[in-house]
């Protein structure tokens, strides 16, 4: 028997009752990652090298998907791929897309693939690419569609969270906050309720020297956006400010952000 390794892709040949078995690059992903059931084909010799093009999209080839995770019980899986529970994400999937929703929100652009991911597989992989940093491509492979179509729903599920999330307060009243404090900071800050920084994320330079002007931050010597963060005594985050060109001082921004609003 002879074994050939080429990356993650194994080609098993061997003389055994004139049958010769292939195991694909997706075939042993999906069994080492345990996410649907290990497929093993057998072809004969004299078969066309075709079957290691990919076939024609359809749900059952799908590598990952939430019922592939869910079915073979694998939770911790799960919580890997999203940070979340599956009831926590059951939970803000029936927030975000409510009962008799069908489509909350139009794509910016019709990718007929696009249609064979359900809602949920939609925010599946929308958490992934969150929690894991993983590129489209990978994302585009794993769910059977293409990048472009990996893409549009990552940039217009992220869209529609901020709208539906955004709505929600995270401010809590100023007794609760008081009285979950740790017993150390209530000795020596009874009446802080939040703690608060300024934070810059480094943006690519805009083509505008206008916009580029306003986004330099001295401190940071590059293009930025600058936005207002605030932690309870016990670390929670209560609250987040839109996003501010780089050039605004962060007392301006505390100002603009509403958030003396709610003290």
């Amino acid at each position: 028997v002879v074994c050939v390794l080429v990356g993650c892709a194994v080609l098993t040949t061997g003389h055994c009752n004139n049958t010769h078995k292939l195991l694909s690059c997706s075939q042993i992903i999906i069994a080492f990652l345990c996410v649907v059931e290990p497929v093993c084909s057998s072809t004969c010799a004299t078969e066309s090298p075709e079957i290691l093009q990919p076939k024609e999209t359809n749900m059952d080839m799908r590598v990952l998907c939430v019922d592939s995770v869910v079915k073979f019980g694998d939770h911790k899986l799960f919580t890997h791929l999203t940070g979340f529970t599956y009831d926590r994400f059951l939970s803000i999937y029936n927030f975000l897309v409510p009962v008799g929703c069908s489509q909350p929100f139009t794509f910016s652009k019709i990718q007929h693939d696009i249609e064979t991911l359900s809602l949920q597989d939609q925010l599946f992989l929308t958490l992934i690419r969150l929690r894991q940093g993983t590129t489209l491509m990978y994302l585009s492979f794993q769910f059977r569609i293409s990048v472009t179509s990996a893409g549009l729903i990552f940039n217009n599920w992220i869209d529609y969270m901020y709208l539906r999330l955004g709505t929600l307060s995270i401010w809590p009243h100023r007794d609760i906050i008081i009285a979950h404090m740790p017993s150390k900071y209530h000795a020596e800050y009874p009446n802080t309720v939040a703690i608060i920084d300024c934070t810059e994320l480094h943006v690519h330079r805009p083509s505008s020297l206008t916009i580029q002007s306003q986004c330099y931050s001295e401190y940071k010597s590059g293009t930025t956006l600058k936005g207002l963060i605030a932690i309870d005594p016990r670390g929670a985050v209560i609250f987040i400010s839109k996003l501010f060109t780089g050039s605004i001082s962060d007392k301006e921004i505390v100002k603009q952000s509403g958030f003396l609003e709610l003290l």
